[in-house]
């Protein structure tokens, strides 16, 4: 969890070079079809590279790897998933509405263009919040862990806004 410390002290930087460095150990051992926690791993180490490339401004990197995380660990949440596996979902989720919210935000583009990021985002943060809200409601979380819930709920609502703004 360093990495996690990383971010806590925006260290964006640092934690990039830490998560490209496990990103392809973690998905050589993701192969194995028989190893869900070496795929639940991997689409973890996955969604905090994909973070860390949007915090360093390479938007379009990490909106490529996050929906791969999100498919890793969306099926492993329809197969039962524990709290821990439910939280990664909705926190993948988050970040990936973050990113659409980035790229929404882009002024050079056309209102049409930014109105589906932004919608892409509102939709990132609907799917995500539930599950963050279940886990919550479940057990007792970490403060940094509970601010993505937090980031979520305002991202939904920036994400409304702006669609309004850009006429729906």
């Amino acid at each position: 969890n360093l990495s996690r410390e990383m971010f806590a002290t925006a260290k964006y930087d640092e934690a990039l070079e830490l998560l490209r460095v496990a990103a392809p150990i973690t998905a050589k051992l993701a192969k194995d079809p028989n190893d869900s926690d070496a795929q639940y791993f991997n689409a973890l180490v996955n969604t905090g590279h994909a973070r860390a490339l949007a915090k360093v401004g390479r938007v379009g990197e990490a909106k490529v790897i996050l929906p791969q995380s999100d498919t890793v660990l969306k099926g492993q949440v329809e197969q039962g998933g524990t709290l821990r596996i439910i939280f990664a979902y909705g926190q993948n989720a988050i970040f990936l509405g973050e990113v659409y919210a980035h790229l929404g935000s882009d002024r050079r583009l056309s209102p049409a263009a930014q109105r589906d990021y932004w919608r892409q985002a509102r939709e990132a943060f609907r799917q995500g919040i539930p599950p963050l809200q279940d886990v919550t409601a479940a057990v007792e979380i970490e403060p940094m862990d509970r601010a993505v819930l937090t980031d979520g709920e305002a991202g939904l609502a920036n994400a409304e806004a702006a669609i309004a703004r850009l006429g729906g």
